[in-house]
């Protein structure tokens, strides 16, 4: 069992289930959620199938964390490269 808070692990996960490295047999994921009416949490499962990709997401799950920095490295890395032209 692990614990994270990083996506970073997740994607990799992701990355070795859709290279055939790891069976999604073999992997489980929860995704705790905070429960109102409860004045809790609640775990949900997030499921990946064979392809990496998740079959279904949690209202409060954000996939966009690498996407996103993928995407802000990009924009300064080519800002830059103009820059020293």
């Amino acid at each position: 069992m692990i614990e994270t808070h990083s996506d970073y692990y997740i994607e990799r996960i992701r990355y070795h289930i859709a290279k055939g490295d790891l069976n999604t047999d073999d992997v489980f994921i929860y995704y705790i959620e905070p429960d109102e009416v409860k004045r809790g949490s609640k775990p949900i499962k997030i499921q990946i199938n064979s392809k990496g990709q998740y079959s279904n997401i949690p209202h409060g799950y954000s996939t966009n964390f690498r996407m996103k920095e993928t995407k802000n490295m990009t924009d300064i890395l080519l800002k830059n490269l103009s820059e020293n032209e």
